[in-house]
């Protein structure tokens, strides 16, 4: 009988591209709430409230922005179609009704530039179903524009591009781009019509590709073009001024992609669809190679309403997962937020639950979230989701050691861990062939020791899973290493 020494090395993330028994034994088939950073396993980080002031009202939270000034922050919430600003550098912080739209504003989409007019800073609001609105941080938010000055459009999307904000999403105009006039002398971003002086400091408006059915749904300036989504294809102009403008198609088969679904990292525009996680490389958009790696996550996912946003090396996304009831036939569908976390140096993914998104922000570092408690949270700090206790756990691919015939009879099982708090437990189930067996430990307070758990039974396959148990937290170090023994029958 040969004894032998199965090791689950470094961790990395969520692998669904294969069936188990191919993906390497860092990866996971399904796991949840934890971190692998490091190579080790984690219980991961909660969010924590950044102020204890809710979003007055009962209207659904639609968007989070952040606006820092020179000397001010100010935290901006849509709320069904009334806009709040809660400035924190404030002697007396309190959320101010900005503006309320009219009630045939549903609200349902949104979009901001930070730009300045005139030599001042301002926030501009778009929605695709109101002209746009401004606000310079003290006074009352304002109509952005006028029809004068060809600029009162109803827009959703907007950007600045070299000096001037373009906008699209007219819903009169579903494939029109519009730019305004270039800053200088006694003209501003908010005018958008021609400047008899010369056409390269006029506005003006092109329409982008075909008509039928393929309105923009999207902008993204990058250093040295603008990208311009379509809801069946993608188009980037080039040039800085009018006069040497140049539309092109990308050539990219891509799915719909939703605005807010969208995020930058350095110069590339990274978005998720039901189809995974695509790109822009500055010529062609295309899928990740990685993105199969969250299939079933995918299955089940919708996007229509993802939210993107990057902090450090790491891609935010969320999505609404949609699942079946099995105890009841399988018939009733259940909803649940979650949120797709990819580590873009490692090119892993992983998995967070228990907690709905309203939406995310990111700022200096920070990831902001808010959700239906009408709060502002920093994310991943804390050990928990608020006072909720975080749920998490790690399954192992179910393996066969890549030997079918032989039967494996498991010993034990060795691993270095530390608890961070003195009742920290570790869940440990493991099952062989169709036994299943279930452990429990707590966890040493010292990362040195290696902890020797015993196991039984014996079989052709195994997997293991590590759960913690009422929000504990504890961290598994260097890896896990098994003892087997092999015979044939």
């Amino acid at each position: 009988m040969a004894i032998g020494i199965y090791r689950f090395g470094a961790f990395y993330g969520i692998d669904q591209s294969s069936h188990e028994g191919a993906i390497g034994a860092g990866f996971s088939p399904d796991a949840c709430n934890m971190e692998t950073d490091d190579g080790s396993l984690r219980v991961c980080n909660g969010f924590v409230r950044h102020f204890n002031a809710p979003v007055p009202g009962e209207k659904p939270i639609r968007r989070l922005f952040v606006w820092q000034s020179l000397v001010s922050r100010r935290f901006i919430i849509i709320a069904g179609n009334d806009v709040y600003a809660y400035t924190e550098t404030d002697e007396t912080p309190y959320w101010k009704l900005l503006m309320s739209y009219p009630e045939t504003v549903k609200g349902l989409r949104w979009d901001c530039c930070i730009c300045q007019i005139n030599g001042v800073e301002h926030f501009i609001l778009a929605c695709g179903e109101h002209c746009l609105a401004k606000w310079d941080g003290v006074g009352e938010m304002m109509q952005f524009g006028s029809d004068e000055t060809q600029s009162a459009h109803k827009v959703n999307f907007l950007c600045m591009h070299y000096g001037r904000l373009f906008a699209a999403g007219d819903p009169e105009h579903a494939i029109r781009l519009y730019w305004s006039q270039a800053p200088g002398d006694n003209r501003n971003i908010e005018n958008w019509s021609a400047d008899d002086a010369s056409p390269n400091t006029g506005g003006g408006h092109v329409e982008i590709g075909d008509t039928a059915g393929d309105p923009i749904t999207g902008l993204i300036a990058l250093s040295n073009q603008l990208l311009i989504f379509k809801r069946r294809s993608i188009y980037r102009l080039l040039g800085d001024r009018p006069s040497n403008y140049s539309v092109y198609r990308v050539h990219a088969e891509v799915e719909q992609m939703n605005s807010s679904a969208c995020v930058l990292y350095g110069d590339a525009p990274f978005w998720m669809t039901g189809g995974g996680l695509y790109f822009f490389d500055g010529q062609n958009a295309q899928k990740s190679r990685h993105a199969r790696r969250i299939s079933r996550v995918l299955e089940g996912a919708r996007f229509g309403n993802c939210r993107a946003a990057k902090r450090g090396t790491k891609l935010y996304f969320s999505a609404y997962e949609e699942s079946r009831d099995e105890q009841n036939s399988g018939l009733l569908r259940i909803y649940d937020n979650a949120l797709i976390v990819y580590d873009t140096e490692r090119q892993t993914y992983m998995l967070r639950r228990g907690f709905n998104v309203s939406d995310l922000c990111s700022h200096d570092g920070v990831l902001y979230m808010v959700n239906e408690n009408r709060l502002i949270y920093r994310f991943d700090e804390g050990e928990d989701y608020d006072g909720q206790p975080i749920e998490a756990y790690w399954h192992t691919p179910l393996t066969d050691l890549n030997s079918k015939p032989a039967i494996k009879g498991l010993r034990e099982l060795f691993l270095q861990g530390v608890g961070y708090s003195e009742n920290a437990v570790l869940l440990l189930n493991y099952r062989i062939d169709a036994s299943r067996h279930y452990e429990r430990f707590l966890m040493p307070r010292d990362e040195a020791e290696v902890m020797e758990i015993p196991l039984k039974n014996e079989g052709r396959t195994f997997a293991f899973c590590f759960l913690n148990e009422a929000g504990s937290r504890w961290r598994i170090l260097g890896g896990v290493e098994l003892l087997t023994e092999q015979r044939l029958r």
